[in-house]
């Protein structure tokens, strides 16, 4: 598209249809009202979503995390969420935890929930296609490989592989 020097847009296609709404209030206030005529209202987020949450990367293990809990309970901090980021994960595999590290995450979710605080686990859109440390098979890519759920190369056949960078700041 392109925008003209005069109020127009040229749009040039290939094929398809373009849906405009154009909506003609005479404030700003009635073109919002209009828009949410057509599309409705946003949905209200969960009442504890927009509280304090704490979130960061590079926790070494569970033990700091809750050391961290304790700190902000001991000082009345309200907070209503606690993030954890890949850290957590066996080999930053999503689905998995780290059993020395993390050993005891289960339980640690249920003490939060029993003081009204969430817990929240980052997940990576990237399932990897190693084994677990353990020489066990990674589950969700087995149980992916079997329903032949992955996006692959040109070929159709062979699952398209990607690299997952953590950059840290």
């Amino acid at each position: 598209f392109v925008v003209q020097p005069a109020p127009a847009v040229t749009y040039r296609t290939i094929g398809g249809i373009l849906d405009f709404y154009i909506f003609l209030g005479d404030t700003p206030e009635q073109v919002v009202q209009e828009y949410l005529q057509l599309v409705g209202l946003p949905a209200l987020p969960a009442y504890w979503n927009l509280g304090f949450q704490l979130s960061r990367y590079g926790y070494a293990s569970l033990d700091e995390v809750k050391e961290i809990v304790e700190r902000n309970r001991a000082v009345n901090l309200p907070y209503d969420a606690q993030v954890i980021d890949i850290e957590y994960m066996e080999k930053r595999k999503d689905f998995t935890y780290d059993k020395v590290k993390f050993k005891e995450l289960p339980e640690f979710a249920a003490y939060l929930h029993d003081y009204g605080q969430k817990y929240i686990i980052i997940l990576d859109p990237a399932i990897s296609t190693q084994n677990l440390s353990d020489g066990s098979s990674y589950e969700s890519y087995r149980r992916g490989t079997a329903r032949k759920v992955w996006v692959n190369e040109s070929d159709g056949v062979t699952p398209l592989l990607g690299e997952v960078i953590v950059v840290l700041h």
